[in-house]
């Protein structure tokens, strides 16, 4: 390839970026186009909402355009014809196996559910599966075949359809848009997906075709400029990534150094796009000027994209091959503890608990479950404790599953008491935050590929001291041990699921161990898994003990577990943990209290109760 001179830094200055369609539109071997498409969801109230859009739908504007709408089946359709009326781009209905070509639109026919593969349209019958969502089953497949030249826009409409799509869209770099509240006809579809914490923009119709071919348009100048990879940009991106963490940490109380540094330059430049900003300084006086911008590269950051069962095949793998033997090696009246960091808003965490449960139907011992979810999202930890789901996760889970851990509550599912008992979640950061101990399982898929070698030569010997000997350490299916062969050995190298080898004694292994307030490197017997702390001050410790033994103490709480009131000394009770600050009592209990806690919140606002004053102690 012939070399690129560097572009001088005067052609980066502000201006308006060439529009899309100056870009050479072509197809690439993979199937992926070179131009975005743009899938539109409507449903009641969308007609009104698409023609707002096409009308303001430029003939040049380099993107390529599918709608899928909720149509009675088996009836003729003539939603085509309607938006041609307002359109300046041709507008047809969709025929199979034909490619998506810019500058053109498609309507998905009523009677056929439509799929995208390597840019050409695929017709299929519908299914007959119960609460199959014409509209999420398209963005998937749009995701999954664009990834980032992916474009969801949900309109108006009743119900969630087009949420779980929309997060697959995001999951791959692809953009997520809404339609404003205020703007649409029945709100069900834009609420759902708002309330995800996934969407890039709230329009009205009428504006989203603007700042579409301006994001889009920013998005071609930088790739084309090289704008993240350029050996140019180095030294300013040393200077500039600081500042970013700085205000990142000031805002949120984390710390994303040791977060890969492309994989941040790629986020920051998306929110740049968003926000038509080409120049970092000029973002970063953006960021210092609008501490929402602050909270929505917070958010971009985090990608907390999952669904139930993803990978089903390693869960089936984990219930055939590895559980049942972890499970017979405890005793009757054991619990089997497991962690699951990086859980996002939960869907793992509940996808594992439910094939244990399986594995224990039948099981001649009583064991007891009991696993730990965590993220340094608040919000989508909340969304996990809450344990209600749209209705199309009946995608991903099987008619059993749903019938039996899963009650139905309106246009969403909820789950079961037996699996919420046995279900933790807190606010954690695993890079700083202690880890749980004493583990069977330590499920941590894809929070791994994010961090540099640094962090992941920090955890991976804090996981295996985590693990009790021969527990099992399960890693995404792009993710490693690297050089720890000496720490684990391997059970299935395709799903990526390790066991914890014992380490034999004397040896000594060094582990950084994060304390929350800093992170420090103990001595550690990997025989017994005990940790020598440092030197304490015994006569404060027992002033401390004897003034926490006898005060009262006692917390006032809502039905969320959120603190009201508090009264005496608690600190033997909670402890306050790293990021921003927290009101739930969940977040704060200190380790062997969750559980019980958790159980009592629940129990005490179904029955209107009092429960005896010593379940604690």
């Amino acid at each position: 390839m012939p070399e690129r001179k560097p572009r001088s830094k005067q052609t980066r200055t502000p201006h308006d970026p060439p529009p899309v369609s100056d870009m050479p539109v072509e197809s690439i071997p993979d199937g992926k186009a070179s131009y975005p498409i743009v899938g539109l969801g409507a449903s009641a109230g969308g007609l009104e909402a698409l023609k707002l859009f096409f009308s303001k739908v430029p003939q040049n504007s380099g993107l390529a355009y599918i709608v899928v709408v909720h149509m009675p089946p088996k009836q003729p359709s003539i939603l085509a014809e309607l938006l041609q009326k307002v359109s300046r781009i041709p507008i047809r209905t969709a025929l199979d196996g034909e490619t998506v070509q810019p500058d053109h639109a498609y309507v998905a026919p009523p009677d056929k559910e439509i799929n995208l593969y390597q840019a050409a349209l695929q017709l299929l019958d519908f299914t007959n599966k119960r609460d199959h969502l014409s509209i999420d089953f398209f963005f998937r497949s749009l995701a999954r075949d664009q990834e980032s030249n992916a474009c969801g826009i949900i309109l108006s409409g009743t119900g969630t359809d087009g949420t779980l799509g929309l997060k697959e869209i995001k999951h791959f770099d692809g953009l997520a848009l809404v339609q404003s509240e205020k703007s649409a006809a029945y709100d069900g579809m834009p609420r759902s997906a708002l309330q995800s914490g996934i969407v890039d923009m709230v329009l009205a119709p009428e504006e989203m075709p603007e700042k579409l071919i301006q994001y889009y348009a920013h998005r071609r100048f930088t790739i084309a400029d090289d704008f993240i990879d350029k050996s140019e940009s180095l030294e300013d991106t040393q200077k500039y990534l600081p500042k970013v963490f700085t205000l990142l940490r000031n805002h949120t109380g984390h710390d994303f150094s040791l977060y890969k540094k492309n994989t941040i330059l790629r986020r920051v430049t998306r929110r740049m796009g968003l926000n038509n900003i080409r120049e970092q300084d000029e973002y970063i006086r953006f960021l210092r000027e609008h501490p929402p911008e602050v909270e929505a590269l917070f958010r971009e950051l985090l990608i907390g994209v999952t669904h139930f069962f993803r990978d089903p095949a390693s869960f089936d793998v984990l219930k055939k091959d590895i559980l049942p033997g972890l499970l017979d090696r405890l005793g009757d009246g054991e619990t089997f503890r497991a962690w699951i960091p990086g859980c996002s808003t939960g869907e793992e965490v509940y996808s594992l608990a439910i094939i244990l449960r399986e594995c224990l139907d039948g099981f001649p011992k009583r064991i007891t479950l009991q696993l730990f979810g965590t993220d340094i999202d608040q919000k989508a930890i909340e969304k996990a404790r809450d344990g209600l789901f749209h209705a199309g996760i009946a995608t991903d889970i099987t008619a059993d599953r749903l019938n039996r851990f899963f009650t139905r509550e309106g246009d969403s599912f909820r789950i079961g008491k037996e699996i919420r008992d046995c279900v933790i979640f807190s606010v954690q950061d695993v890079i700083k935050d202690p880890p749980f101990s004493r583990l069977n399982l330590l499920c941590c898929r894809n929070l791994l590929i994010y961090l540099n070698t640094s962090a992941q030569k920090k955890l991976l010997p804090l996981f295996h001291y985590t693990l009790r000997p021969e527990g099992v350490l399960v890693l995404g299916s792009s993710e490693t041990i690297g050089g720890f062969t000496d720490l684990f050995e391997t059970l299935d190298n395709k799903w990526k699921i390790f066991r914890a080898k014992e380490v034999p004694a004397p040896l000594q292994a060094k582990v950084v161990f994060p304390t929350g307030a800093g992170i420090y490197t103990h001595a550690m017997d990997v025989n017994t898994h005990e940790v020598k702390a440092p030197d304490m001050n015994l006569g404060s410790i027992t002033s401390n003990l004897v003034l926490e033994r006898f005060s009262p103490s006692a917390l006032l709480i809502d039905t969320k577990g959120d603190i009201l009131h508090v009264q005496g000394r608690t600190g033997k009770y909670l402890e306050a943990i790293s990021g921003p600050p927290t009101r739930n009592v969940l977040d704060m209990a200190r380790e062997g209290l969750r559980i019980e806690l958790s159980a009592a919140i629940r129990n005490a606002a179904a029955s209107q109760k009092r429960l005896p004053a010593g379940i604690f102690t």
